[in-house]
């Protein structure tokens, strides 16, 4: 590929939404508006190359010399299967351990830090149910040191370092931060989801921190199978937004030249999942009640969810029907939090004896 400031003949612009490997439940006719398709803003760039990795570039001014860099994976804790219950999580963790560029452990970690892009605020990566991100915050003062970084997620995208060592001595980082997370907040949010989700759902059963015994235990080679199905050029996008020293063509032209070389292989997608919706409901079933006690909480509090049909953003009007629901709900929250304020206040005037027979007004404000 030539080395100029035009992009790749390869590459072909997109102007669709994100193409997912599981479908929703579709949206209902739009209420209003036409169905032209919800185009990107003019200001950002994109496209496929040819092994059909997306990118997209944005030029930013502020904050002046930073770029922000990103490498999607669509692979999370759901595309798991039994036996692999965590190691998407370890994957992502031993990206930061070692790659065939950066080889020596924390290499990778220790050039960063060097251009300014300290670990944590600036280079960081986070595993969920569907996705696995990669993200840098670097100074781009130096078209240099925007290729390089460019360089790195090209190494976490297909070179990880994945050998037995690494996995073994992982296991007790990644079995540290299982334990951080054993706490009454967090036991919550896994009895709520599943609760939501149903039994049925696989959303109920792959939490992204994964189960000890898997962490303890799986082989390498799991990981590395799980690294060469799920982490090909079709499952990854690549996000570059910031005040770039060097016209966005070269950008593009930048990506083009570390990621196009990468094999395309098939897109491999997770078994067919309970998605949408969660758990179905009958029309004389009755609400659903959770309960959920814990010696360790150190406050209480009441959430009502109801279930509506998953809204899916395509088209200018479906945006502007989620604006609209968006407001309506803020409105809402806004008007509860108004009451519940109102009635602490309540409760506490009639703990002191000072107000008893209060009473909330239709405004929520308090009578006397």
């Amino acid at each position: 590929m030539e080395e100029s400031g035009a992009p790749p003949e390869a590459e072909t612009p997109v102007r669709d939404a994100e193409v997912r490997t599981r479908e929703p439940v579709g949206n209902p006719a739009p209420l209003s508006g036409d169905g032209t398709g919800l185009p990107f803003t003019k200001e950002l760039t994109a496209g496929t190359l040819a092994n059909g990795l997306r990118w997209y570039v944005k030029k930013n001014r502020e904050p002046q010399n930073r770029a922000e860099l990103r490498l999607a994976v669509r692979v999370g804790s759901i595309s798991e299967q039994e036996h692999e219950r965590g190691i998407a999580h370890i994957i992502e963790h031993l990206a930061f351990r070692a790659t065939a560029k950066y080889p020596n452990q924390q290499d990778v970690v220790n050039y960063l830090e060097r251009i300014g892009a300290q670990f944590g605020p600036c280079q960081n990566a986070y595993t969920s149910f569907e996705e696995t991100v990669f993200e840098l915050h670097i100074p781009v003062d130096k078209s240099e040191t925007l290729e390089t970084s460019l360089g790195v997620l090209a190494e976490w995208a297909a070179h990880i370092r994945i050998s037995d060592k690494d996995v073994d001595d992982e296991r007790t980082i990644v079995l540290e931060e299982w334990r951080q997370q054993q706490t009454a907040a967090m036991r919550a949010v896994i009895a709520y989801t599943q609760a939501l989700a149903g039994e049925d759902s696989i959303y109920a059963t792959r939490m992204p921190i994964g189960l000890t015994e898997v962490i303890k235990n799986v082989p390498g080679s799991v990981l590395r199978d799980f690294y060469r199905r799920f982490y090909v050029p079709g499952n990854m996008a690549v996000v570059c937004v910031g005040d770039f020293p060097v016209p966005e063509a070269d950008v593009i032209a930048m990506i083009a030249k570390i990621f196009g070389s990468l094999p395309a292989a098939p897109v491999e997608t997770p078994a067919p999942l309970h998605m949408a919706p969660w758990r179905a409901l009958t029309a004389d079933q009755s609400p659903m009640v959770l309960i959920l006690p814990d010696d360790e909480t150190t406050s209480s509090s009441v959430t009502v969810d109801v279930q509506m049909q998953r809204y899916i953003v395509r088209t200018e009007a479906d945006y502007r029907i989620s604006i609209v629901r968006d407001l309506f709900h803020r409105a809402v929250n806004n008007r509860l939090f108004k009451i519940s304020l109102q009635s602490a206040k309540l409760w506490q005037r009639s703990v002191d004896g000072t107000a008893a027979a209060s009473q909330l007004d239709d405004t929520g404000e308090m009578e006397q």
